[in-house]
This record gives structure tokens, C-alpha cells and sequence, in this order.
């Protein structure tokens, strides 16, 4: 069974501005009452709805309007809806980066998502167009027509092509990718044809991370752009166009980009069963090359964890529940033996850096949880559990 992440459809909520620490202007903007900003913001918008169809070339739906929101709003109507429904799921996700060391055992998932899903400056639902009071700031001209172009640039995407439904982590971040930086693209370049002075393009730059579950959530701003303009370089808005027909599937793709030119897609890699019946599969999934460099880089230099991840070939996580006991399997494909090599030395010293105590030969525990690791010709096994006993079984059949 495959559990989908409820991620809002990106048709129907897409992000455009992260709110970071300092970004808050609600200051600015309280000396625009009412209609005030809402004209400054709707001049900018009608600018942008004039233009973008010679911008990105494909021609925009009637109807579009203005919905001016405040950041209670969108907490109330989108982060607490959002989160709710997801359930169960969320708990299984905690699961998940607990037992990989990316969340501490203390932190709360639902509250992390909660506050991921209110960090909005601006969105599209349908051909409505919101922005949000204390974020978005109409007299920033280039940057608020930036975004409106961005946000417009959804509406355009949904009407001219059809979205697709992804199955797993790695599909849905690569998709994410394009749409995203589609828009972030032809942003700019409206900014720029509008006579402002140009905006850098944004480059993909490996950093330290310090903050996991941030870096998988923004890996399409983070990727998208660069992903879209290698597109553009080689054919304009006709090649971009293109890769809504054959939209690229995994982060590799997104973060080599020459790996989606040359058609490469991952390795099928089947899940390892459960110990027996007795155990309830709840999540099996495929996370991907970028995903695997953010379990490393969390305890590694980024340069070490991006080489660990690079020569990624396919993987399955796959999560089990027995009661209050968890099973949590991911199997890697590498393209080859050197790949699986470094992944595995880089893996032993990741252990040391989480401050996990080997307790046998290739087992490591860290409060109650254990983990293994065995590698055999281009594949790796992580286990992680918190039977010692069940790990020691799963272990012995993979070694088998």
C-alpha cells in the first residue's frame, strides 16, 4: 500500500515567498488601510495580465481576480486544514525522520508542517490570485510584480497543460521542480522586460544544512530555476514547454539536469518484506538522490554528502508497524560498486556524528532505536528499528 503525501496540488496552492526570519513588513504596510492596498496591489496585477502572454508565450485565461488575505487567514483556511487532514500520515512521516536522525526525538512533526503550510506571501486558487497583508508588498514594484507574474504564471501552466499525479517523494519533488521553476523563470524575465534592472538568476548553491526538513521542503525553489533555465538555454519556452509532456521524475534529473536530456530513469527497487504478517506496511516509497544527500549532509559536510548521493540508481523506503514497534527498510541502487563504497564509509561516519553507540558488529543504538547497514554488489540496506531482535532477523534474511 502507498500512502500519498497530501501536499496541497500545486494548481491549487503554490508557494512563492518562504517567509524568513526578518522578512516580516507588516510595519510598512500599515499605513495602507483597506482599499489603498488593495488598488496599489490590483495596478500591478492588471500590468501583469496585460503582458505575461508575450512573456511566456502561451495565452491566458478571462476572469482572473484579486483576493487580499491576512497571515491568521491563512493559517486558519489553509495550515490547520492542511495538516488535519493528513492523519495518520503525518505521524508515519515523523517516524520516518526520527528514525533517519533528521528530526529530534522531541520535535513535532504536525507543528512543523503547520508552520510550513501558513508561510505564504502569496498563492493561486483556481484563477484567484491571493496575496497575503503583512508579506506582500506592492510598492516593492519589481518584487511584487515578481511574484504576481510568478503566481500568474500557475494559472497559465494549468490551463495549457495537464498535471500529473505522482506516486512517490522523488516524483513529486521533480515535478514541484518544473512547475516551480517555470515560474520562477518567467518572473524575471517579465521584471526584466518591464524595464527593471535584471535579477540574478538563481544558482544552486550546496550549503551546510542546519535545518533538514526546510531543505527537502524547498528543494524546488532551491533546484527549480536552474532545472528550467538549462531547458531554456537549449530551446526557449518551446523546449520548457516540451517537459510538461515528458516531465522529468526524479530529483537526479532535477539536480543533473543532463541525466533528464539523456532519458535516465531510476532502477525499480522493490521493497523488503516484513518479518511476517503481523506487521502493517504503512508507507513504501522512493525518496531519491536529493533526499539521500539531506540524510548525510545533516551530519556531514554538504560537499562529502552531496559526493555520497551522487551515483544514486533507485531506492525504496518502506515503513512496517507492529502495535507501538516500527520497521523501517531502504534499499539503495547505485550505478556502481565505488558509489556504494563511499555511501557506506560516509554512512559509518554520519553514525559517529549522531553520537550512536555500536552495541555489536554493524549495529548502532541511539536512545531506543537501532540501525544496520550492509551493502552488497551495487546495493545498500539501511534498517532501523526499535526491536533489537526484529532488526537482528531482517538483517540475517538480507544477509541470506
Amino acid at each position: 500500500m502507498k500512502v500519498k503525501s497530501r501536499l496541497l496540488i500545486i494548481f491549487t496552492l503554490c508557494l512563492i515567498g518562504i517567509v524568513a526570519a526578518g522578512l516580516h513588513i507588516y510595519r510598512t504596510l500599515t499605513r495602507l488601510e483597506g482599499d489603498d492596498y488593495r488598488d496599489a496591489t490590483m495596478e500591478i496585477l492588471s500590468e501583469v495580465l496585460e503582458a505575461i502572454e508575450e512573456v511566456r508565450n502561451l495565452s491566458l485565461p478571462g476572469g482572473v481576480t484579486l483576493e487580499v488575505v491576512t497571515e491568521e487567514w491563512v493559517e486558519e483556511n489553509w495550515g490547520r486544514p492542511q495538516v488535519e487532514s493528513a492523519g495518520r500520515e503525518l505521524e508515519v512521516q515523523e517516524e520516518i525522520y526520527k528514525a533517519l536522525f533528521l528530526l529530534p526525538e522531541d520535535a513535532s512533526f504536525r507543528e512543523i508542517k503547520e508552520r510550513q503550510a501558513s508561510s505564504v506571501m502569496a498563492a493561486v486558487v483556481g484563477k484567484k490570485v491571493y496575496v497575503v497583508r503583512e508579506y506582500f508588498d506592492p510598492f516593492d514594484k519589481p518584487r511584487a510584480m515578481e511574484t504576481l507574474a510568478h503566481e500568474v504564471t500557475h494559472i497559465l501552466q494549468a490551463t495549457h497543460f495537464k498535471a500529473p499525479s505522482p506516486g512517490t517523494h522523488d516524483e513529486q519533488k521533480a515535478w514541484f521542480s518544473l512547475i516551480e521553476g517555470d515560474a520562477m523563470l518567467t518572473g524575471k524575465e517579465f521584471v526584466e522586460r518591464s524595464g527593471f534592472a535584471e535579477i540574478p538568476p538563481k544558482e544552486v548553491q550546496l550549503r551546510n544544512i542546519t535545518d533538514p526538513l526546510t531543505e527537502i521542503w524547498l528543494f524546488p525553489y532551491d533546484y527549480g530555476e536552474a532545472f528550467v533555465r538549462d531547458l531554456f538555454g537549449k530551446g526557449g519556452w518551446l523546449t520548457v514547454d516540451l517537459a510538461y509532456e515528458n516531465i522529468p521524475t526524479t530529483t537526479e534529473q532535477v539536480v543533473h539536469p543532463e541525466i533528464y536530456v539523456r532519458g535516465e530513469g531510476p532502477n525499480i527497487v522493490d521493497a523488503l518484506p516484513a518479518p511476517d504478517p503481523g506487521w502493517e506496511l504503512a508507507i513504501s516509497d522512493r525518496m531519491g538522490e536529493h533526499f539521500a544527500m539531506v540524510v548525510m549532509g545533516t551530519w556531514l559536510p554538504i560537499e562529502r554528502a552531496s559526493g555520497a548521493a551522487e551515483g544514486w540508481g533507485g531506492d525504496n523506503l518502506t515503513i512496517y508497524f507492529q502495535g507501538d514497534e516500527y520497521l523501517l527498510t531502504w534499499r539503495i541502487d547505485w550505478d556502481g560498486e565505488e558509489d556504494v563504497g563511499e555511501f557506506y564509509s560516509s554512512f559509518l561516519e554520519m553514525m559517529g556524528a549522531v553520537g550512536a553507540e555500536q552495541t555489536e558488529a554493524g549495529v548502532w543504538k541511539l536512545g531506543d532505536r537501532y540501525v544496520t547497514i550492509l551493502m552488497g554488489g551495487r546495493t545498500i540496506d539501511i534498517l532501523s528499528s526499535d526491536d533489537l531482535a526484529i532488526l537482528q532477523e531482517v538483517r540475517e534474511s538480507v544477509r541470506s
